[in-house]
């Protein structure tokens, strides 16, 4: 509604100038006046495009290709694939690695995050783990988010932790313009970008939820019995993951345990994944 809105006002005062052009005889500014609102408008469509998702993960994945598991390569590699590239394009490029890693802010991926890591996870190690799965390709993350489980295929490299990804468009971006890149990633665009991440992704129905060890084994049995060793799968319950101080923990732990119990006493398999219809909250 306002793209529209700006449309109108800017074609509005095209009009104007052009007839007070004309009624002037001032034929040659009448010229100048198109010129100048054709450049106009090539320039907001620029501003609102940038980079695409398939572009994203085209970059993404080729990093991935050509830096194999050298992390650090890969970020160099990125950044400069960046400075090839318009303001506009790094721009999207850091709204769309942070709506990716903001959808995979699920406490189903974080208890499958600790296993992988094999020595649990904090807050800032599942930030750091979900530009790790982000840089692992499309398909990796979309099917980590489908079924946490599937991560049981997937080799941990890097401590399973990349950090810099996040920081690498604002750095380019900063080289470009001379601004920090949050002085024109508005809360509008990011929203809008948080918006066409999720519309590509299927959540596992039981992802929402915090698992302790017993529970993880029933949910993932896969990642469990590959990461997992025969010591702790023999007595899990003896290995605490969560915070249970926490009241928001607490309350969607049991929720989880809950569904765990109802499905294992109809004796059903677990639901088909789902597409979230929920807005997730944005940094």
């Amino acid at each position: 509604m306002r793209n529209s809105k700006i449309k109108k006002k800017s074609m509005k005062k095209c009009v104007v100038d052009i007839r007070y052009h004309a009624a002037v005889g001032n034929y040659s500014r009448i010229l100048v006046v198109l010129t100048s609102h054709q450049g106009e408008r090539k320039m907001e469509e620029t501003k609102r495009s940038g980079m695409s998702k398939d572009q994203f993960w085209n970059l993404i994945e080729k990093a991935k290709e050509v830096c194999g598991t050298d992390l650090d390569a890969s970020a160099v590699w990125i950044k400069q694939q960046l400075f090839y590239m318009t303001p506009e394009d790094v721009l999207q490029f850091h709204n769309l690695v942070y709506s990716y890693r903001d959808a995979a802010y699920k406490y189903g991926l974080w208890t499958a995050a600790g296993i992988l890591m094999e020595t649990g996870c904090s807050d800032d190690s599942f930030s750091d783990f979900r530009m790790w799965l982000i840089a692992q390709g499309k398909d990796v993350y979309l099917n980590a988010l489908k079924d946490p489980d599937s991560l049981s295929g997937v080799t941990p490299y890097g401590y399973c932790s990349f950090e810099s990804l996040g920081y690498i468009s604002s750095q380019v971006y900063s080289a470009m313009k001379g601004k920090n890149i949050y002085q024109d990633s508005t809360a509008r665009m990011q929203m809008e970008s948080y918006e066409q991440v999720i519309r590509d992704i299927v959540y596992h129905p039981m992802i929402e939820y915090p698992l302790e060890l017993p529970e993880a084994m029933v949910v993932y049995p896969k990642l469990c019995e590959r990461h997992l060793s025969e010591q702790v799968r023999n007595a899990p319950q003896k290995v605490r993951t969560w915070n249970v101080s926490r009241t928001d923990i607490r309350r969607m732990m049991a929720r989880g345990n809950a569904a765990i119990k109802k499905m294992q006493e109809q004796g059903a398999k677990a639901p088909e994944a789902v597409r979230s219809v929920r807005k997730g909250t944005v940094r």
